[in-house]
């Protein structure tokens, strides 16, 4: 996502909290959602919060949503998520509600963060991207809203991605990668679930490159979460240990 990219931690001195690592992906018979699980306030002494976080959000039996940016947006918009959210709730619901949950939580945000926070700083962003199978429909979507931008995106198409975090260091042409790696070592089997051989690459692959993101960038690493969402299985979720 071009206008989706990483954060860049302004240099006034504040402790905002932050996560920074989402990724989405269209499977031929559903979505596959992953994050990582560290949480970091970028300009204090002790930057890192947690290495354990849960990002992978499940908002529906389907449906997982991950957080990007400001916590004390994001937390907010999660909220706004669920509080709106229906059992019957279709796709193109289901991304408005998205897009205007991130637009709440950022409004909030803004009424809480520090005095000495530059707020015209164009890093300072909310964002929540993931996916998953709705009323027959399998699609991934993300909603990002800052400063300086506001986008919105929607995929439905297999082999579509869509990610957040680590674009200074060529992530998500690396994820594309990555994600061509595992369909050409292992031919996609829709009989074989929840988690065929394909995706048992993807989780290998994708959570080796949030090891090697995490040596350049502070704000990626710690445990990796994912969770797949396919028409005829049941959801399934797990983690990896780095």
């Amino acid at each position: 996502m071009a206008e989706l990219a990483c954060i860049n931690f302004p240099s006034a001195a504040f402790k905002e909290v932050f996560v920074s690592f989402g990724f989405a992906l269209v499977l031929p018979d559903g979505v596959f959602v992953l994050a990582d699980g560290r949480q970091v306030k970028p300009l204090a002494q002790d930057a890192i919060v947690s290495d354990e976080i849960d990002k992978v959000q499940l908002i529906h039996g389907k449906f997982a949503l991950v957080p990007f940016g400001l916590t004390v947006a994001t937390d907010v918009a999660l909220r706004v998520v669920r509080e709106n959210w229906r059992p019957d709730t279709p796709p193109e619901e289901a991304c408005r509600l998205v897009e205007r949950a991130v637009e709440q939580g950022w409004s909030t945000a803004l009424c809480k963060l520090a005095a000495d926070v530059d707020r015209t700083h164009p890093s300072l962003r909310c964002a929540l991207v993931g996916g998953g199978v709705l009323d027959g429909k399998r699609f991934v979507t993300a909603t990002l809203v800052g400063f300086t931008s506001h986008d919105a995106r929607t995929m439905d198409q297999t082999g579509s991605i869509l990610q957040l975090g680590g674009e200074d260091l060529n992530a998500p042409e690396l994820a594309r990668r990555d994600v061509q790696d595992a369909f050409d070592r292992h031919p996609y089997d829709v009989r074989n679930g929840p988690c065929n051989a394909t995706i048992a690459e993807l989780v290998r692959l994708i959570s080796a490159r949030v090891v090697s993101l995490s040596s350049r960038d502070g704000s990626i690493g710690g445990r990796v979460t994912y969770a797949v969402f396919r028409h005829r299985y049941p959801t399934f979720k797990a983690c990896t240990r780095q």
